[in-house]
């Protein structure tokens, strides 16, 4: 993925929290690079480790009234992982219409 005079490259499934990528996993992702554009590789600058939560009983979009004297009202939307860029605009359109419904 082009980003300015950078590209980024790789991605990865790892169950539980880790702060860095391992020497292998960044080996796989340079040769698949590598695969794929040949001699386009500059020297590695940066290998950064990007977490993105998953729930195991899958998304969580709902507006969920609180019991309070303001009638505060609760907004999830988490647990996208991977998919989160892909289907942001969706779930925010469902929380949207779940707050429209809930203050009529």
């Amino acid at each position: 993925i082009p980003r300015g005079d950078v590209v980024v490259c790789g991605g990865s499934y790892d169950e539980g929290v880790t702060a860095d990528a391992s020497r292998e996993e960044v080996g796989r992702i340079e040769a698949s690079a590598a695969a794929i554009a040949p001699g386009s590789l500059g020297a590695l600058r940066q290998v950064w480790v990007g977490h993105r939560p998953v729930r195991g009983a899958g998304v969580r979009v709902e507006v969920e009234p609180r019991a309070t004297s303001g009638g505060v009202l609760l907004a999830h939307n988490y647990g996208h992982g991977g998919s989160g860029w892909t289907i942001a605009h969706g779930c925010a359109e469902d929380i949207a219409d779940g707050v429209a419904a809930a203050l009529s």
